[in-house]
């Protein structure tokens, strides 16, 4: 059976695993979803600047993140260049919130 990887709970599962493998390496810095949570935390939206900021990721991982997480559905980018501001969409709200969710970080899903 082909995956997809888009729109699957099983994206969050890999997603996630490699967040807490990343989370131990002290120089590894953020992940697709630490964008997603500092994005929700701000209202869901900011800057792309405050964004990569609250990520703590270099320059191209942030880049490359940013084109995932916009392939996949998550955001979308508005503005002018210099200007551009990130925008969570409804199913990049949903998977933030999921990030946030105790049962879920801890891999229970009661």
């Amino acid at each position: 059976m082909a995956h997809s990887g888009i729109n699957t709970f099983t994206t969050y599962l890999e997603e996630k695993h490699r967040w807490e493998t990343q989370k131990q390496s002290p120089v590894a810095g953020g992940t697709a979803f630490s964008i997603l949570a500092a994005v929700a935390e701000s209202g869901g939206r900011s800057s792309l600047t405050e964004a990569q900021s609250a990520s703590g990721m270099s320059f191209t991982n942030f880049a490359d993140a940013i084109k995932r997480l916009q392939d996949m559905g998550y955001i979308t980018i508005e503005g002018v260049p210099g200007s551009e501001a990130v925008q969570l969409t409804q199913l990049g709200s949903d998977v933030a919130s999921l990030t946030r969710n105790p049962a879920w970080r801890h891999g229970r899903c009661d």
